[in-house]
């Protein structure tokens, strides 16, 4: 495969360079060349990377948010009267969490990726749903201990940046289509 130049022209950090779109030329099976740019605007790519980013570091924040939820609730089924129906719901709840967000990052990651409004819709739409449960951990809670406090405030955080970069891109991305090429 022959290197591709003209990407080191486009002045973008190393790791958004996999962002760029490749097509195979029709002249050699193991021949690739650039297509041109997907971003349009310096704000497309800002937000692009602040989604990537954002979504990064929200995979993160799960794991750590998952464990330390199921450390709890061990520790809130030892020591205070839980009901086990209780458990089982809230437990439910972070599967729902879990389901959710790999829905969004894909949804998410497609749409910023290709620039299509259909799937970063996708992804805000799911993205109130997500902070419900993190409101559900830090309200609703059959007991709410400071720590679920705590681990749902950063995760109500981190959903409603994410919100506001997905709203951002998706207004991007359709101010970029309404506007008439030329």
């Amino acid at each position: 495969m022959q290197h591709l130049d003209n990407l080191e022209n486009l002045k973008l950090p190393a790791f958004f360079l996999k962002l760029t779109v490749i097509h195979k030329m029709s002249s050699s099976a193991n021949s690739y060349q650039f297509s041109g740019k997907i971003f349009t605007s310096r704000a497309q790519q800002n937000t692009a990377v602040m989604i990537a980013v954002l979504f990064g570091l929200n995979k993160l924040y799960d794991c750590v948010f998952i464990i330390f939820q199921i450390v709890l609730y061990i520790y809130k089924g030892l020591r205070l009267p839980y009901e086990p129906s209780d458990i089982g719901l809230e437990a439910a709840l972070l599967a729902v969490l879990l389901i959710l967000d790999a829905l969004r990052f894909a949804f998410g990651t497609r749409g910023y990726l290709t620039q299509k409004t259909a799937s970063l819709s996708l992804a805000f739409l799911l993205t109130p749903a997500a902070l419900l449960i993190g409101l559900h951990v830090m309200f609703w809670q059959t007991y709410v201990t400071f720590a679920d406090y705590v681990l749902g405030a950063i995760l109500i955080a981190i959903h409603s940046a994410e919100l506001l970069a997905l709203l951002l891109a998706i207004l991007l991305c359709a101010s970029r289509r309404s506007l008439p090429s030329g």
